[in-house]
């Protein structure tokens, strides 16, 4: 008998982790009341499939906390879970020494859904690399390309295959890319807004050569490069934009990792000064969906001079503070 998914039925359990948790059971949201099970959950689920050794979790869960009061801990939550969120024991297989989720059907993770869009991304950007390769002066490859790369995440690629598109062209025709082909980049690097209408009057038609080319581009087919008549950027007032250091130039994520429990408070305390040398030179705030259970100081510096507007708006839309489980905007008293 085919399963709810094969035949167009909403799954059993809806398991969302990417930009804010959101479960729900046959689409009726789930609120759990224990932000540790909820990271537990999350954890077992983006490391389905393979079963993850208890010692390891508890470790990474309470690195301050002797062995077995952690695994103490990792019971407790393990149970709180099951008590809050029954369904779980369909996909969670508990054994004495590992824990183990496997994704069957009747359960949804948009992080499987994300990693299984990536696996097509890689196979469509691999084609389009052979495409390049094969036609190394059509600007329509480079720019299947580095649209390819950009809806996949890969900015940093995509930006140097415009770059090699420009040296290709430069090199082998004497021209610039083409008005879209720029467009493109300068949209995908933020310097302008792509433009939107008609095309300007007197542009050459596509393939005619345009007066004035070198002999080789004419010869090939090339129109005029045109450059794009890019509207000034107009961004929205400070006071309108919900987070601030939007004109930051970086975003730093510090991340240590070893797989010997022993090391956790070591790696945590790396990170804390690493932290701490660091931050003197930051904007002051943070990108909130990197943030962990970092305090009230961290979420108000984060959002800045429009926290206390937030907390207002909180307060008429959520006054007894239901959506918690965040980032929190406590409500304006």
């Amino acid at each position: 008998m085919p399963d709810k998914a094969a035949r167009g039925v909403r799954p059993l359990l809806d398991i969302s982790l990417l930009g804010g948790v959101r479960i729900a059971v046959d689409g009726t949201l789930v609120a759990l009341r224990s932000t540790r099970v909820i990271a537990l959950l999350g954890f077992l689920a983006t490391h389905r499939d393979a079963p993850q050794r208890r010692e390891l979790i508890a470790a990474l869960f309470w690195p301050d906390s002797p062995e077995s009061q952690a695994r103490t801990n990792l019971r407790r939550e393990l149970h709180s879970m099951r008590a809050e969120l029954p369904q779980a024991s369909g996909w969670l297989t508990a054994e004495s020494g590992t824990l183990l989720w496997h994704l069957g059907p009747g359960c949804r993770l948009d992080v499987a859904v994300f990693d299984a869009a990536a696996g097509a991304y890689a196979e469509a950007i691999e084609l389009a690399h052979r495409r390049v390769d094969l036609e190394p002066l059509a600007e329509t490859g480079y720019r299947s390309l580095l649209e390819l790369q950009a809806l996949a995440g890969d900015r940093a690629a995509a930006l140097q295959t415009y770059h090699r598109c420009v040296s290709v062209l430069e090199r082998e025709l004497g021209v610039a890319p083409d008005q879209a082909t720029t467009a493109a980049y300068e949209h995908l690097a933020g310097r302008v807004r792509p433009r939107r209408g008609p095309p300007a009057q007197g542009l050459p038609a596509q393939g005619l050569p345009a007066q004035g080319l070198p002999a080789r581009a004419a010869a090939a087919g090339r129109p005029a490069p045109a450059h794009a008549m890019a509207q000034p950027r107009r961004d929205p007032p400070a006071s309108r934009i919900r987070l601030v250091g939007r004109d930051a130039g970086w975003n730093g994520v510090i991340v240590g990792g070893d797989p010997d429990p022993a090391n956790a408070a070591r790696l945590k305390d790396w990170a804390v000064r690493y932290w701490e040398a660091l931050h003197p030179t930051s904007a002051g705030g943070a990108y909130v969906n990197f943030m962990m259970d970092e305090g009230t100081d961290r979420v108000r510096a984060s959002y800045g001079r429009n926290y206390d507007r937030l907390a207002r708006v909180k307060a008429v839309y959520d006054p007894q503070n239901f959506f918690r489980v965040n980032q929190n905007v406590t409500p304006a008293g």
